[in-house]
């Protein structure tokens, strides 16, 4: 693996960097599976700009590759601060190719998985291109080529309903690796994708894709059989391809796989190499890789990559939380645990132990069971970590007032709305002392790992939100309003209905009140704790337009809830019940 790229330090992200990556829709995650980029000269034919973008920012040199000489302008050119970018037309390159002095390129990119590029109208400049060894490769060069699948299940599917493919036709199966090969390709891996909204969703593992995500739902038996070993290079929407002109050159994946591989167990003499058994990839240049023996799944570890500079932020912030949560020691067995973190080809890597249970998102079977294990854990952390807080003006300025401040810098048009709750708020909490407890702040059920037979709660992850010291109720709250989520209700119907209007349902108030005496907390606190969350979830979750109808919403929810923050309404205080580990979680 190349240690020089691991120092590299990538430039901050600009206004137009930001929009032209992702107004494009285009994760790079699946840039692990080329050969580390830092120092390289890159080829590229690019159909949205968003890859010359990212190439650009890892490699030394990017050439953009026109082989049609009247090709639309795509509208996201490279951003102007890159001045590593260039281009050149297919006559041009191939002419320039024989002359002396040319530098090779170390590698060719054509990451075109709708289409839009590598289809049989652009047969002939695709052959010119790769025809006669490819004189403007490098001998160690190497070729990455992303198309969509002919004998795809979306284009059979389309035939069947006789549906109108406004694209040319793909390239036939074999056409790429023979054109590979007489590019003087020795070896060439074979990915199959999924596709979401038009980008790399997943790179299929040799095994084929293995359902970890909402497995009761039919619909994820049938991906199980339609994209397992055997059919998925066949019936997957795109595949990849990377074609290498000596063997021995490996790929960011390759070197990572062998490097994670080994962390959690040492292979005896004779065992099978690591290798890679699921690959996600995300919109903003991160991925997430598991890898581990193919025999077995015990020892597997998942490594985050991240490379954007929201992404990375997160992790860094997690790294640590991980590493704080394992010191408590009724919480530690129930939290992935952070095995490494180092740098990789420019992107951050950080590794953790893999948690061989599921998870979910959808309104399938187990949603109640797995919500009411996740319940239970809440008040197990919490009970571990609660410090009672006297909430004058020091506590309130400690717990309280960075919630708001969050609240009002991520999204600054709603500034003067939250501001107006800091007095009624300092009002309803003064005389009141609350636990200040390890908050999750993003403790949705999809966070979840559980065992698939008998839905018991195996891990909470991404706690990339997390606090300490947080407020009480805020993580209940968000597994409440997720949950009507995951049933179908926007965002904001949820909050309106639970955290606006009170409106809860029999299940949510038993949990509520459980919640409550488990805690000995008073009920007219939960107007201000409601509040509270929805700055939360202004400050942490959202980023908002300045206008529309979502901009108008939230602004109402905080009116609303400003006037419930002035009324103060009083419940029924609930009386403490007697703490101790919830049976469910007992080991």
């Amino acid at each position: 693996m190349n240690t020089n790229a691991a120092q590299a330090v990538l430039p901050p992200l600009t206004e137009t960097d930001t929009y032209i990556f992702w107004s494009a829709n285009e994760g790079a995650g699946w840039m692990h599976l080329l050969p580390p980029l830092a120092g390289r000269r890159i080829l590229c034919v690019d159909a949205s700009g968003a890859v010359a973008w990212a190439l650009a920012r890892e490699s030394r040199e990017v050439t953009v590759l026109h082989w049609a000489p009247h090709w639309p302008d795509s509208g996201h050119a490279p951003s102007k601060n890159l001045t590593n970018v260039s281009s050149v037309s297919l006559d041009e390159l191939l002419r320039n190719a024989h002359t002396p002095g040319f530098e090779r390129y170390d590698g060719l990119v054509i990451h075109d998985p709708q289409g839009a590029r590598l289809h049989e109208s652009a047969l002939a400049g695709i052959t010119r291109l790769l025809g006669d060894g490819a004189p403007w490769l490098a001998p160690d060069g190497w070729i990455y080529l992303a198309a969509r699948n002919p004998g795809s299940l979306q284009r059979w599917r389309d035939r069947l309903r006789r549906a109108v493919d406004l694209q040319p036709p793909p390239l036939p199966a074999a056409t790429l690796p023979r054109l590979l090969r007489s590019a003087g390709a020795r070896r060439i891996a074979v990915y199959p994708y999924l596709m979401v909204n038009g980008r790399v969703a997943e790179v299929l593992p040799r095994s084929g894709y293995r359902a970890t995500k909402n497995r009761e739902a039919q619909s994820e038996r049938l991906k199980e059989w339609l994209f397992g070993a055997r059919l998925a290079p066949r019936l997957a929407p795109a595949i990849g391809l990377v074609a290498f002109r000596q063997s021995t050159t490996v790929s960011t994946l390759d070197a990572l796989v062998q490097r994670i591989g080994g962390l959690r167990s040492s292979r005896q003499a004779g065992g099978s190499a690591p290798v890679m058994k699921q690959y996600l990839v995300f919109a903003g240049h991160k991925a997430i890789i598991a890898a581990g023996s193919p025999e077995q799944d015990g020892a597997d570890v998942v490594a985050v990559l991240t490379a954007d500079a929201i992404s990375s932020r997160g992790r860094s912030i997690e790294a640590p939380q991980l590493e704080a949560l394992a010191r408590i020691p009724a919480v530690a067995p129930l939290v992935p645990r952070l095995l490494d973190r180092f740098n990789v080809d420019g992107a951050r890597c950080f590794v953790m132990e893999r948690i061989p249970g599921v998870t979910l998102d959808q309104d399938v079977p187990p949603l109640e069971r797995v919500s009411e294990a996740a319940h239970e854990f809440l008040l197990l952390l919490h009970r571990e970590t609660a410090v009672q807080t006297a909430m004058d003006e020091a506590g309130f300025d400690r717990l309280a007032l960075p919630v708001l401040r969050a609240a009002q810098e991520r999204n600054p048009e709603f500034s003067s709305l939250i501001g107006a709750w800091l007095a009624p708020l300092r009002q309803a909490l003064k005389e009141h002392t609350l636990p200040a407890v390890y908050q999750h702040g993003d403790f949705k059920v999809e966070n979840v790992i559980y065992e698939p037979t008998s839905c018991r709660l195996l891990s909470v992850i991404d706690w990339e939100h997390a606090r300490r010291p947080g407020l009480p109720l805020l993580d209940l709250l968000y597994l409440l309003a997720y949950n009507r989520v995951i049933r179908g209700a926007h965002w904001t119907e949820a909050i309106d209905a639970l955290i606006v209007r009170a409106e809860w349902s029999e299940l949510e108030r038993r949990r509520l009140e459980q919640y409550m005496r488990a805690f000995a907390l008073d009920a007219s606190l939960l107007p201000a704790l409601r509040a509270l969350f929805l700055a939360h979830h202004i400050g942490c979750r959202i980023h908002l337009p300045t206008d529309g109808a979502l901009h108008d919403k939230v602004s109402d929810m905080l009116v609303q809830l400003t006037q419930v923050l002035h009324d103060r309404p009083v419940l029924r205080v609930l009386p403490a019940a007697p703490h101790g580990v919830p049976e469910a979680m007992a080991p």
